[in-house]
């Protein structure tokens, strides 16, 4: 998909309303990979099913954002009759899968592993203009390893919780 065709997509899970919010954050991008001048360091762009904070001079997966809204690549889960109760999203990114489960499911607890620190700055922010900073909790952090460190994390995790 080219980036007109990305920009049409996006514009249909938006309300008109509020286009000149996505066209804005172009707008400031664009200056910012041309001159290196920030107007602005993010605007929040509201969807219908999220809302996220466009990060300027940083990517924010708007991509995958048309992945899962717009191509439904993750249809079967969400629409999955069966709540889960925790939610682990491993290498998260912008955090929109959890944040759209979270959203859709009320009870839901989500733990988001993200190791870069841009791409970790922006699933912060769009966990917070979601208003969900009580479920979903970010991790700055990578997962590898082997099963004994699969354990003694998720051993931490559920001391967290409890």
């Amino acid at each position: 998909m080219n980036n007109t065709k990305y920009l049409i997509a996006l514009l249909k899970i938006m309300r008109k309303k509020y286009w000149w919010r996505l066209f804005a954050w172009g707008f400031a991008v664009t200056l910012f990979r041309l001159s290196r001048i920030k107007i602005t360091d993010g605007i929040v762009l509201p969807f219908f099913m999220i809302s996220v904070y466009g990060k300027i001079g940083c990517a924010i997966g708007l991509k995958f954002l048309v992945e899962i809204a717009v191509e439904k690549t993750y249809s079967d889960f969400y629409a999955s009759e069966r709540d889960v109760n925790i939610l682990y999203d491993i290498g998260a990114n912008c955090g929109y899968f959890a944040v759209i489960y979270c959203l859709k499911h009320p009870t839901t607890i989500a733990f988001c592993f993200e190791p870069h620190p841009n791409s970790f700055i922006v699933l912060e922010k769009n966990v917070i203009v979601n208003k969900l900073q009580y479920r979903v909790h970010c991790i700055n952090t990578a997962l590898a390893g082997n099963q004994d460190s699969y354990q003694c994390l998720f051993q931490k995790i559920l001391a967290w919780l409890l």
